[in-house]
């Protein structure tokens, strides 16, 4: 579909099931953090950040403690993990450009937007 379409259907179909992929993930790691802590008997935290490769970060520790032959299998899900974060912050980069030469080229079409793009 996409070889056939102009690089633009990106925006359309590749974009949004990434970033819903990406929550799902960020979901199941603030669930797995949870899980980990009440095995750990450590008291509840909440988690305020958005950060998948962070959230992993905290949550790779006691997964090795706890699990310790899963070590090459985590490193893996780490991996995919940075790919997907690092992935998402590029596109992210890349829609504030798109969105900042549109506003000097088209100026009173972006400005209800601005706010918006710049509180990601």
């Amino acid at each position: 579909m996409i070889a056939e379409r102009s690089i633009r259907d990106l925006d359309t179909v590749i974009f949004p099931y990434a970033a819903c992929w990406r929550h799902h993930v960020e979901l199941q790691l603030k669930s797995l953090l949870a899980q980990l802590r009440a095995l750990s008997d450590l008291p509840a935290e909440g988690r305020h950040h958005h950060r998948i490769d962070q959230l992993w970060q905290e949550a790779r520790k006691p997964m090795i403690e706890h699990f310790p032959s899963e070590k090459a299998d985590l490193a893996s899900v780490g991996n995919v993990i940075n790919q997907l974060a690092g992935w998402i912050q590029t596109a992210r980069r890349s829609d504030t450009r798109q969105h900042e030469t549109a506003a000097r080229h088209f100026p009173a079409a972006t400005r209800s937007t601005s706010s918006r793009s710049t509180r990601r």
